[in-house]
């Protein structure tokens, strides 16, 4: 009896031994499970915040990008938009050298190039030295930006260049003539100071087109023009008031020194042939001079006197100068 006894105590403590180690195995594998689960959570949370970052990354990389795209769009000065331009490439590419290329330069080795795609202008290429760039179609993104506001800024100087000069003869055109007159008008009048304007007008030039056509008229246009300011200071300016009729204006200038500047324009045109095509020939002008304030106390009195001693050149027998 003793011996069943003993005989149970130890297969109860070796099922209760056995019993252990199965349940330690099963908690160390719970816990090995755990550990590998966890590991897997931290490396997902890694990926997690790796991919969180290049969001980040790419967020503010567009950000960045468009804030200078707007930049860009704000300045028509083209000088500015070109500085503009390479510092924003350099922000994204990170590259040593930002260089652009027009169309008669040598292409240069070491530099990867990126076409600007604007007729407009004479630029060709973008080139980048050592580029180093996550997201290359950025830069592409970039360059057409770039070339759109080329394109804008070179369309905004032509019209205002159209606005400001006479597309013919290259002069001031009416309308900036007459701003810039009122300007020295206004100048004058503050200062108490003259200022003298001619009243110019080639005389017969109807004739001449109908004798030689217009395209040489608007040589003789063009050179009348070009004769006037290399007679005048540098100070001075000429505009195309209308047709064949031009106002020169002299700041600072009395009635005598303005005729006598008159007399020079009027002999240097009067005396010199032009050349149009097939064709020699000589001009003359009329000119009438005005100036302020003995003339006139408003712009508009003073050119009204010049215009009327025009007139009264012309009737007097044209080719000469009349102040009074």
């Amino acid at each position: 009896m003793l011996i069943i006894l003993f005989s149970v105590f130890f297969l109860s403590i070796f099922y209760y031994v056995k019993l252990a180690e199965v349940l330690k195995k099963q908690a160390l594998s719970r816990i090995d499970l755990k550990q590998n689960v966890l590991k897997k959570l931290e490396e997902e949370n890694e990926y997690l915040d790796n991919v969180l970052k290049e969001y980040i990354f790419k967020i503010n990389l567009f950000y960045d990008l468009f804030e200078d795209m707007k930049k860009l769009n704000n300045t028509l000065d083209e000088d500015n938009l070109i500085r503009l331009f390479k510092e924003s490439l350099s922000k994204l590419c990170k590259c040593k050298e930002i260089i652009i290329i027009k169309s008669k330069d040598p292409i240069p080795e070491d530099f990867n190039l990126f076409p600007i795609s604007s007729k407009e202008t004479d630029y060709k290429f973008v080139g980048i030295k050592e580029i180093n760039i996550s997201e290359p179609h950025l830069v592409h993104i970039l360059i057409k930006q770039f070339s759109i506001c080329l394109k804008r800024s070179r369309l905004y100087n032509m019209v205002e260049e159209l606005a400001v000069y006479d597309h013919l003869t290259k002069v001031f055109s009416r309308r900036y003539l007459l701003e810039r007159l009122n300007d020295e008008y206004l100048r004058s009048k503050t200062y108490n100071l003259n200022f003298s304007i001619f009243m110019i007008d080639i005389d017969d030039f109807k004739k001449c087109n109908d004798t030689y056509g217009h395209l040489v008229g608007d040589i003789v246009l063009k050179t009348v023009t070009q004769r006037i300011e290399k007679n005048i200071r540098n100070i001075d300016f000429v505009g195309r008031f209308g047709g064949e009729e031009f106002i020169a204006v002299l700041p600072e200038t009395t009635k005598e020194k303005a005729v006598i500047v008159a007399q020079r324009i009027l002999e240097v045109i009067k005396n010199k042939e032009i050349k149009a095509y097939d064709e020699v020939l000589k001009v003359s002008v009329s000119i009438g001079v005005a100036t302020f304030p003995e003339d006139g106390q408003k712009l508009e009195d003073l050119i009204n006197t010049a215009d009327k001693y025009l007139y009264k050149a012309k009737n007097l027998g044209k080719g000469i100068v009349v102040s009074s």
